[in-house]
């Protein structure tokens, strides 16, 4: 199954952003197949994205977070997180 890790493509050799249509062309692209997998979540393109799903799996592990104050902060409201239903 096509993967694509979206920061893979979001960041260009010198860690400068790839411009805004450039990008949004690439995952639209990307998802307008028929079965892909989309790493990464980008606000501004959840629309290409997220209309396009039909699954989604969304890890909320604190061991993720280095910092401790953001570690504490968002495991302190990860229990009253609900899955979304479609």
């Amino acid at each position: 199954m096509p993967w694509l890790e979206l920061d893979s493509i979001f960041h260009m050799r010198d860690v400068t952003p790839r411009p805004e249509q450039e990008f949004r062309a690439e995952v639209d692209a990307f998802t307008s197949g028929g079965a892909w997998v989309v790493d990464g979540n980008y606000s501004a393109y959840a629309d290409l994205v997220w209309r396009r799903a039909d699954t989604v799996v969304w890890f909320a592990t604190c061991q993720a977070y280095g910092d401790a104050p953001a570690r504490r902060r968002h495991c302190a409201g990860w229990p009253r997180r609900r899955a979304v239903e479609r």
